[in-house]
Parts: C-alpha cells; sequence; structure tokens
C-alpha cells in the first residue's frame, strides 16, 4: 500500500493505492477525483472526470464526487455566492490516514474562516472520511460550533462514468417524487421502474429509500448506498454540453450523475450537535 503527493494543475491532490483501488483526492474541495478498482481484466474507473478542467484554486473542478455546501444549487441568500455552496471550492485540512488490510481511510477537516463567515455566518466543523478499498465510501460529519441553530443542505454531486449512455439504466426510484427542473419545478411521481437517459434530464428526489443500481449493458452494474434522504438524476445531453466551458460537447455519452445528500428539506442543525450520513459505492 502507498500514498503519495502530486500536483495536478495549481492543486495538491493525493494518489492512493493498495491491493484493491487507486484513487486521487484532491484537498480543494476534500472532491475524490478518480476511482479505479483493481480487476483481472486491469483497472476500471467507476468516477468521469472532466477532461478540460483547470485545475485552478477556488474553481470548481468538473467531475469526481464533489459535496455541495452548505447549499444545493443557487444560494437563496444571493445570487452572488457560489453556485453550490463554497465546500468544493476551497482547501480542506488534511488530517490523517489509516491504512489496513482493508485499504485507506483519509480524514480532511474543514471550518469555519474569514472566507465562510462572510457569506455563511456560522461556526462549523465538517469533517469527511473517505475509504478507498473494495468499495468507495465517504461520511460526512457536520459539528455546529455556534451559538444558534443553523440550516443547510447538501449533497455528494457524483459522476459516474459509463460505457454506452443509451443503455444506462438506474434503479431504486419507482414510485418516488421528484420534481422536474426542466419542467417549472413541477411535481411528479416516478411510474416506470427504471431511468432511461433519452433526453437532458434534471429531476430532485426530495425523499427516497437510499439504494440505487446504475447499470449498463458495456459495463459492470454499479450499486449505490446511503442513509441520506434525497436524490438528484442529472445529464445535460447535447444542448447544455455546448454551453458548458468545463466539458467537451459530446461528453453527455460517457456519464451520469445520481447525486445523493439531503437536498430538500432543509436541514436545521442545533448548538454542539452534529449530524452524520455515509455513501458507499461498489459493484
Amino acid at each position: 500500500m502507498n500514498i503519495k503527493s502530486q500536483k495536478i494543475g495549481s492543486l495538491d491532490t493525493l494518489k492512493i493505492e493498495n491491493h484493491f483501488c487507486e484513487a486521487v483526492i484532491s484537498f480543494q474541495g476534500a472532491q475524490v477525483l478518480s476511482y479505479k478498482l483493481k480487476t483481472k481484466n486491469g483497472l476500471s474507473e467507476k468516477l468521469w472526470l472532466s477532461d478540460l478542467n483547470k485545475y485552478q484554486s477556488n474553481k470548481a473542478i468538473r467531475g469526481g464526487i464533489p459535496l455541495c455546501f452548505p447549499w444545493f444549487g443557487k444560494s437563496h441568500i444571493s445570487d452572488s455566492h457560489p453556485s453550490h455552496g463554497f465546500a468544493r471550492n476551497i482547501l480542506w485540512e488534511f488530517k490523517e490516514v489509516i491504512e489496513s488490510e482493508d485499504g485507506h481511510d483519509l480524514s480532511f477537516e474543514l471550518v469555519d474562516n474569514e472566507e465562510t463567515i462572510e457569506i455563511w455566518p456560522f461556526e462549523f466543523s465538517l469533517i469527511q472520511t473517505i475509504h478507498c478499498g473494495q468499495s468507495l465510501s465517504v461520511e460526512f460529519e457536520l459539528e455546529n460550533r455556534s451559538d444558534k441553530s443553523f440550516d443547510y443542505a447538501f449533497a455528494w454531486h457524483s459522476y459516474f462514468a459509463v460505457e454506452d449512455i443509451f443503455s444506462t439504466k438506474v434503479e431504486g426510484l419507482q414510485d418516488a417524487e421528484y420534481i422536474d427542473q426542466l419542467n417549472q419545478n413541477k411535481c411528479e411521481i416516478q411510474q416506470v421502474e427504471d431511468i432511461i437517459v433519452d433526453g437532458e434530464i434534471d429531476r430532485i428526489y426530495p425523499k427516497t429509500q437510499g439504494n440505487f443500481v446504475i447499470r449498463s449493458e458495456l459495463s459492470e452494474f454499479t450499486y449505490v448506498q446511503t442513509n441520506t434522504n434525497s436524490a438528484v438524476v442529472w445529464n445535460p445531453w447535447i444542448e447544455k454540453s455546448r454551453r458548458l466551458a468545463d466539458m467537451r460537447d459530446d461528453a453527455w455519452k460517457e456519464f451520469i450523475c445520481v447525486e445523493t445528500g439531503n437536498v430538500l428539506p432543509i436541514n436545521s442543525l442545533a448548538p454542539n450537535q452534529k449530524d452524520k450520513f455515509n455513501l458507499t459505492i461498489y459493484v
């Protein structure tokens, strides 16, 4: 087993290798950029990462597993605040790495500072622990260190690599209510068993069971488990991909986002209390 520091663009990252996988994690955002399982056929990448990223400080990295916090989407406070919050755009402190027969566990911490207080006036500690082994797990632990309650939302904006978007299906959301962000935020009930991506899709599922399967005719099934409440399914398709500067025009063919977190309703956390959530990805 080994772990080493490396630069990607201007950003510091860690590369992890063990018996099960190779992974890359950025100090900015404590963001998993790559997770490659070791198989009998070689390395198998489970996450998608845009090859047009410039890896600049304070600029969001397209792909992998960005953490959206303390809000999802646009801020309700001000249009000038960063989309999906500040957590993915700033440096976290690397706390420790623990090696075991099961792989590596790495912990990163983000605490309030002048930059965060200016746009979200609360004291907090957020620890993200990432397990890299036969499975990829991410744990979110938030502590309110303020003297008053605060509201927040969060999501792991996971980009899953697929070899064939046309045969890709997402299971686990049948009969769930969703908000269609492409149809004036209209509320619908998913009647079909599987989501098939045959056009742009952008749906928020406020309440789910937390178990999903991503399957494709050309890829191994990917299983997603979480104790969070919400899910978001997103693919930009053709036209929106052309409008995104950090994505190739045809990149929509290569990924599906199945994002998990607590997006709706907004969470409230009392002083000195903690919230803890987890996400596990395996094949």
